[in-house]
């Protein structure tokens, strides 16, 4: 008897060393996967921040395209009505002329 519970202690005693050595083979495991994670987010996170970065500035250049476009808007109002208004004088003078006997 005394033999027998020998070798489950040897049994037991092998199995404890097992699951040791598969806890320190885990140990190294997640902690060479933490340091990798660690190195991804801090990859991403200067990714985000370029990414913020040049939308800052499309967001500005963006904002000057369109004060660009809305004084565009207003020149070609403007010249429009000179335009017109130059347009309308010519054809009265034009009339006047034709319709006025010489």
């Amino acid at each position: 008897m005394a033999e027998s519970s020998f070798r489950e202690l040897d049994k037991i005693q092998g199995s404890i060393e097992t699951l040791h050595e598969r806890s320190q083979t885990n140990r190294a495991n997640i902690s060479a996967h933490e340091a990798v994670c660690e190195e991804r987010y801090a990859q991403i996170m200067n990714a985000m921040v370029e990414m913020k970065e040049q939308m800052t500035t499309m967001h500005t250049k963006l904002n000057e395209v369109s004060q660009l476009a809305s004084q565009g808007k207003t020149s070609l109002k403007t010249l429009l009505w000179v335009g017109g208004a130059a347009a309308a004088i010519v054809a009265f003078v034009a009339t006047a002329i034709n319709i006025l006997p010489k």
